[in-house]
């Protein structure tokens, strides 16, 4: 399977995949994430504290749109928006979790 990613006109990208814990403290707090896509791609998230909705859809599928940087060390996404994807997409959007806002 190849990336399920899209290009917009702004030069942001949207991602599909699953978000998972990427970094801990040490009491075993998540405190980064990253987004699992297909083809082992991994996206780390960057501005997770201007998203902490983001935590409640750990292990989730979502739609993330962001601007995307790559480097030596793989790549990283300033999270614009997400959506919840899926059959629970629905009950996640009632207990405030969905964000639509761009910044």
């Amino acid at each position: 399977m190849g990336h399920r990613t899209e290009t917009s006109i702004n030069g942001s990208e949207t991602v599909i995949g699953v978000l998972i814990p990427h970094g801990w403290d040490e009491d075993f707090s998540v405190t980064s994430v990253s987004l699992a896509c297909d083809g082992e791609r991994e996206i780390v998230i960057g501005n997770l504290s201007r998203h902490p909705g983001l935590l409640p859809l750990l292990r989730k599928r979502l739609r993330v749109t962001g601007s995307v940087v790559r480097n030596g060390q793989g790549e990283s996404m300033d999270v614009n928006t997400y959506h919840p994807l899926g059959d629970d997409a629905k009950d996640l959007e009632h207990k405030g979790t969905k964000n639509e806002n761009a910044f």
